[in-house]
């Protein structure tokens, strides 16, 4: 198939991309742009992450002014696919972030949500 039609071909990033990448990390590296980003976020670290370095997203997330943090210690780089109870700590984070996230939302409106 790839013979036949070799633009279905995937392969490694172009130099435009690779330039666009390190532009946009460039960019976001800033202590300016994260403190722009005022939306709540909740972002989680896996404390046995071998792919990503856990203490940058520890240090990152100091710059946002509206984060929580939560740092599975015992979870690897893929938290969803990891032991039930590292998962349900997961879930209940969540959870537990978008409740508030709704009642803020709910308090400000004025309105009771839709269920």
């Amino acid at each position: 198939m790839i013979e036949a039609k070799p633009f279905l071909r995937i392969s490694g990033p172009s130099f435009g991309w690779l330039r666009a990448a390190f532009r946009s990390m460039h960019r976001v590296r800033g202590k300016r742009f994260a403190g722009e980003i005022v939306t709540p976020l909740l972002v989680f670290g896996a404390g046995k992450d071998r792919i990503v370095k856990t203490e940058a997203i520890r240090e990152y997330v100091k710059l946002l002014p509206n984060v929580r943090y939560v740092e599975i210690a015992d979870a690897e780089h893929e938290i969803l696919m990891e032991a039930n109870s590292i998962r349900a700590k997961f879930w209940s984070e969540f959870d537990a972030f978008v409740d508030k996230q709704l009642a803020i939302a709910h308090s400000v409106s004025g309105q009771r949500p839709a269920v």
